[in-house]
């Protein structure tokens, strides 16, 4: 891997951006650990009054869960900062399936939080659903894939909360909505609708939080095909950070929408900006 050192001068705009929008694993925290670079860039954020999102493809922390863990480390953040690909899909299903049945393939804590919103959401028994919804899922089996097929088969729609293949863990890397979305389609050759990062569904979502435009708001993650496809997606200035996915050859050959407008080892190189 080469060295990369950004030059200060080069990223004079970011002083204009109201509003920081981070991606949290890989790019403030690695699994239980934060950056230390990124809290004190974000701490210094809330000090200059700059606004302060944080937008996750993880669709199984609650907005308080996702607080109390970022706070245990340092992040000093409220729920109301938490936005998730969670949101993205209650706006989804309320749009495209307002009465329609849901078969989740996720984690309890991801089913309840669909039937405390309100959702029809069906069990192993159902004989149909309108959507099959896959997120990340740890209690995956056979069987509910099986299911989830056949219901696809059926007529359902394939939605997935994100496209993430795979995802940081205290124990390395592990297998990710992507991945589950694959295979599902292997099985039915139906395409996943994606509602996370990269699309731009979560742009409505963030403009009504911080009452701003795209254009005032800096999109910082860790991996070309989320975050910074979904802030050029959405047409926010994209941030790359290097303490994750992605490393900087792969960084600097991106092109198209995963090209970053800004790549950075770490968040510490441009704290001095915000004096």
């Amino acid at each position: 891997m080469m060295d990369y050192i950004p030059t200060l001068a080069e990223y004079e705009f970011l002083r204009d951006k109201q509003c920081f929008v981070f991606d949290i694993d890989g790019t403030v925290v690695w699994g239980t650990r934060p950056i230390p670079e990124a809290v004190a860039f974000i701490l210094r954020l809330r000090e200059t009054g700059r606004q302060v999102i944080f937008y996750t493809n993880n669709p199984n922390r609650s907005h308080e869960e996702a607080a109390s863990y970022l706070n245990a480390m340092g992040f000093e953040t409220t729920p109301e900062e938490i936005v998730s690909s969670e949101d993205v899909a209650f706006a989804y299903l309320r749009e495209h399936h307002p009465s329609g049945k849901v078969f989740l393939v996720g984690v309890p804590a991801m089913e309840k939080h669909f039937v405390d919103a309100g959702f029809d959401v069906v069990g192993m028994d159902a004989e149909r659903a309108d959507a099959v919804l896959v997120g990340f899922d740890q209690t995956m089996t056979y069987d509910k894939i099986t299911k989830a097929i056949r219901l696809i088969l059926g007529g359902a729609a394939l939605l997935g909360t994100h496209p993430d293949r795979i995802t940081p863990s205290t124990d390395g890397l592990v297998l990710d909505c992507g991945s589950i979305c694959a295979m599902l389609t292997s099985a039915t050759e139906v395409a996943p609708i994606y509602l996370g990062k990269p699309t731009a569904l979560g742009l409505p979502l963030l403009k009504a939080v911080t009452g701003l435009d795209a254009e005032q708001m800096c999109m910082v993650g860790d991996r070309l095909y989320t975050d910074v496809a979904f802030g050029n997606n959405s047409g926010m200035t994209s941030l790359l950070v290097l303490t994750g996915g992605t490393g900087i050859d792969e960084a600097l050959a991106a092109k198209g929408e995963e090209k970053p407008d800004v790549i950075l080892p770490h968040l510490g190189y441009v704290t001095e900006l915000l004096d």
